[in-house]
């Protein structure tokens, strides 16, 4: 009590100093129970927390957690490492016998004899009695402190009903008794809490042992099963027959209760049931909570289109067998959208050109299996195809298809027809990946244009089509889409070049389109003015759309003519139902790249983009390729490593790394700065698809330079 004059006196003065006795032996046993390295922990943990900043990639593992902490402000030890590694000398608690129990043991042929340590057959009896004793001080510690919170409790409302007119002296200053009561209620609660929790984790921890030594030794193993088992991070506990035991998930190593990552993070195989795959055109989308689907053309089988499962759990993905949706047809360019409720819906084509489209439902109709899937039957959607559809997710089982689409017109109304395709079109090329329109022998041509197709999906993986709906009256293709809201979204595509009806004419390029839509009952709404990003602009090859927030869509292309990466920020304007353009077109980075993937991640204000080559940020941005930060360093390496290192078997290509650009968005002015290049492969990766499993959990899928597809986990983390 130094420090501390008392101005009150009587039987006050005496209950509160009896109060306080008691509340300092209450925190006296907390400290013993947590020891000098809980605070040690609470003590980094604070030195680890930041506010929000820029974003980094990591290697999952340490990255994944450290973010984590940060937002719940726990510990590792309360992230389900071993409690108990470290003991206080005040604890009460050793490994020594004492000398009674050395004699008896000797007598009986027990673990210690004198100074020999015990053999390996007499540690299991020992390690059970340690935990009958460490059981029963559990036991016997967590009534007294529910004891010693009830009698503080009741002594500190006596004392609040008293006299509360004097003063105290605290810290060289004078505090009202009432202040200094509350504070001491208000620390004393806090206290016992603290006990309880430290307590309540030691009976886990003697539970948790007792159950993963199996059967050796006690009726508490025999008794116990995974449900009281608390494993570490990144372990998951499986019963045996010997009883449950904690393994370390795939890619890490350890004994169960600490599992450490590799010093650097490798891709895993994809597909691990099949023998030397080769792959194209991966796609990959959610599936429910905590799966994902993957859809790709099986090059090594005839170009069949298949589909895996992935369930997430701890800190790998389980795939399941590769199954075929398209039977001994070819599957090119397939997309797949998985909804929340364990249905899909897949589209491909027959052929690379000119073939026939199809779409496949399937579900997930048994809980207990959750990656096998049952389809339906196959439907076909359109002729002539050459481009590949995009898929959104609906409400209500719905889902939105979107593709090119062809018309029949009579051959003279297409003459007259000022839109016009190729056919109007003086300045396509016979190379050009837009095609206008195609004549036949009965008078009439097939007119290409932008159709929008509302599907809903039923039990047992029925297709109902709901309505057909044109948003662009000309040929499309690259095609792309995400959800801006429930209903809405934004779609993404190239059209083929107009005659301007204004002014002196001239040619209007449509190659970097965008157009607003949105369901409404069972229909799809398209409203205007569309956007067109460049007008005069040519050559807008490949793009993506992702979210950055609730109304706001990242807008990320590639200008192959020129070898740059562009982007504009849509907003939504929800009054007048339109789109807005609040920053751009402007520089992402100069640099050509096969593939350009937006990836939304959810929680964060920030726009990221896969892509290939040793880019170079653009305006606004701050050019950080060969500086340390451009590099994802594990947490065991404070030099530059990369996120992905090549292991034996995967096959890169010699081309440029693989990168991602990172950059933030300013809530005020809906425009992205601080971009910033990481590289996560060394080496280039084709069909590259990203998908965050959680604000903190980014997958990556893709296929090596010899088509063998494999995924990365990755750390979404702020940084100061």
């Amino acid at each position: 009590m130094r420090g501390v004059s008392w101005a009150p006196a009587g039987l006050l003065g005496v209950l509160l100093m009896f109060s306080l006795l008691s509340l300092t032996g209450v925190s006296l046993r907390t400290q013993q129970v947590r020891g000098p390295s809980q605070a040690g922990l609470v003590s980094s943990a604070n030195q680890r927390g930041g506010g929000a900043g820029r974003l980094r990639l990591e290697p999952w593992g340490d990255g994944v957690e450290d973010a984590e902490r940060k937002e719940t402000g726990t510990s590792g030890e309360e992230e389900g490492q071993s409690p108990g590694s470290s003991s206080s000398p005040s604890s009460g608690l050793s490994m020594v016998q004492t000398e009674t129990e050395t004699k008896k043991k000797s007598k009986t042929g027990g673990a210690v004899k004198g100074d020999v340590l015990p053999s390996e057959d007499d540690d299991v009896p020992l390690i059970y009695d340690m935990l009958d004793r460490l059981r029963t001080f559990q036991a016997n510690a967590t009534r007294q402190a529910k004891e010693d919170h009830l009698q503080a409790s009741v002594l500190m409302d006596a004392a609040l009903k008293g006299d509360l007119s004097g003063t105290v002296t605290v810290a060289g200053r004078k505090v009202s008794l009432r202040d200094f009561l509350l504070e001491a209620a208000k620390r004393e609660k806090k206290s016992s809490a603290d006990a309880q929790h430290a307590l309540e984790t030691v009976g886990k921890f003697v539970e948790g042992s007792a159950a993963v030594m199996g059967g050796g030794g006690g009726e508490a193993a025999r008794k116990v099963g995974c449900t009281s088992v608390t494993c570490g991070q990144h372990a998951t506990c499986t019963q045996t027959s010997t009883g449950p035991e904690c393994v370390c998930d795939a890619g890490y190593s350890g004994d169960g209760f600490r599992c450490k990552p590799p010093r650097d993070m490798v891709p895993q195989p994809l597909l691990p049931s099949v023998k030397q795959p080769e792959v194209a055109d991966l796609h990959m989308s959610r599936l429910g909570k905590d799966r994902l689907v993957v859809v790709f053309r099986d090059v090594g089988d005839n170009n069949r289109g298949k589909a895996s499962v992935g369930l997430f759990q701890g800190g790998s993905v389980a795939w399941s067998p590769p199954e075929c949706f398209s039977g001994e047809d070819e599957a090119w360019g397939p997309s797949v959208v998985g909804l929340l409720n364990g249905r899909l819906l897949v589209a491909f084509r027959s052929r690379d050109r000119k073939g026939e489209a199809t779409m496949i439902a399937a579900e997930v109709p048994d809980p207990t299996a959750p990656t096998r899937l049952v389809w339906g039957s196959p439907r076909s959607y359109g002729r002539n195809q050459s481009h590949k559809a995009a898929l959104i997710p609906l409400p209500d089982s719905r889902v939105g298809l979107f593709f090119e689409d062809f018309r029949a017109v009579p051959i003279k109304a297409a003459d007259a027809d000022g839109a016009g395709g190729a056919g109007n079109n003086q300045n396509a090329t016979a190379g050009s990946l837009l095609q206008g329109s195609a004549s036949t022998d009965s008078g009439f041509e097939f007119r290409a244009f932008g159709n929008a197709l509302l599907i809903e999906l039923g039990e047992k993986s029925k297709i109902s089509k709901l309505g057909s709906y044109p948003f662009a009256m000309t040929a499309i293709a690259r095609i792309t889409a995400t959800i801006t809201r429930p209903g809405e979204f934004v779609l993404g595509y190239r059209a083929t070049p107009t005659i301007s009806l204004v002014g002196k004419g001239g040619t209007v390029h449509h190659e970097t389109m965008a157009v607003l839509g949105y369901m409404a009952n069972d229909d799809i709404v398209f409203t205007s003015p569309k956007v067109n990003l460049e007008p005069d602009g040519t050559g807008a090859w490949a793009r993506s759309l992702s979210l950055l927030t609730a109304g706001k869509v990242l807008y990320a292309y590639q200008v192959g003519s020129e070898k740059q990466a562009r982007y504009a920020v849509l907003k939504v304007d929800e009054k007048h139902k339109r789109l807005e353009v609040t920053e751009g077109p402007r520089l992402l980075f100069e640099g050509q790249s096969s593939y350009l993937t937006a990836v939304t991640l959810p929680g964060h204000f920030h726009a990221l983009v896969l892509h290939e080559g040793n880019a170079e940020i653009g305006e606004g941005g701050e050019e950080t390729e060969g500086k340390k930060t451009t590099k994802i360093s594990s947490s065991a390496s404070s030099t530059g490593t990369s996120l992905v290192s090549l292991s034996a078997g995967f096959r890169a290509g010699t081309g440029s790394k693989s990168s991602a650009s990172i950059c933030s968005l300013d809530a005020k002015t809906d425009e992205l700065e601080d971009c910033e290049v990481f590289t996560w492969a060394e080496r280039g990766a084709k069909y590259v698809n990203g998908v965050a499993l959680s604000p903190h959990v980014l997958l990556v899928a893709f296929a090596d330079s010899q088509g063998v597809p494999w995924y990365q986990l990755m750390a979404v983390v702020n940084r100061k």
